[in-house]
């Protein structure tokens, strides 16, 4: 995920530095945020389905880590740098 994400931006001309780019500890919240989803769904929904849904369900939501930090994850070097556990509430 790393990878590709790093990839993407310098396709798109986006720079991954302390400022902007790739983001550690955003994309490892989102990424246990969507596991615990998927987590929750019946055996044998189709993948498409729970793309879908999960697009669905989690878009409108792009502040939910919020909930999670009290600081100003986005604009933390640290954090874009190295994964920081949420301070607020626990992964599920």
């Amino acid at each position: 995920m790393r990878r590709g994400i790093r990839h993407y931006n310098q396709c798109t001309g986006t720079v991954n530095s302390d400022h902007s780019g790739y983001h550690e500890t955003l994309t490892l919240f989102w990424l246990a945020i969507v596991a615990a989803r998927l987590r929750e769904l019946a055996d044998g929904v189709p993948r498409i389905d729970a793309v879908r849904m999960l697009v669905t369900e989690l878009g409108p939501q792009r502040d939910l880590f919020r909930e999670y930090y009290s600081f100003d994850v986005v604009n933390s070097v640290e954090a874009r740098r190295a994964w920081i556990a949420p301070d607020l509430k626990a992964l599920p």
